[in-house]
């Protein structure tokens, strides 16, 4: 399994954890403490980053949801996420 579809398991996740704040800017600290009550295991989370789901960035191995209209984030700057 590549890293991308690796990342890509844990979209929902990302998803369910910020849908409350959507329309929002968030930090990437007030994004990752959501997440963790999401996702509990701490090997997980210290690689998934929301730069991985944005609508106007991506990285090596970002989530199948980057650049596209299933994005989660847009960024605003280093980490600073509008949720979308």
């Amino acid at each position: 399994m590549s890293f991308s579809e690796t990342v890509s398991r844990y979209h929902e996740a990302y998803a369910t954890a910020v849908a409350p704040r959507r329309g929002s800017l968030m930090t990437k600290a007030e994004i990752d403490a959501a997440v963790a009550d999401v996702i509990a295991d701490p090997k997980v989370l210290q690689w998934l980053f929301p730069s991985d789901h944005c609508s106007n960035h991506s990285n090596d191995g970002a989530c199948e949801c980057a650049q596209t209209d299933h994005a989660i984030f847009h960024r605003i700057g280093r980490g600073t996420y509008r949720v979308l």
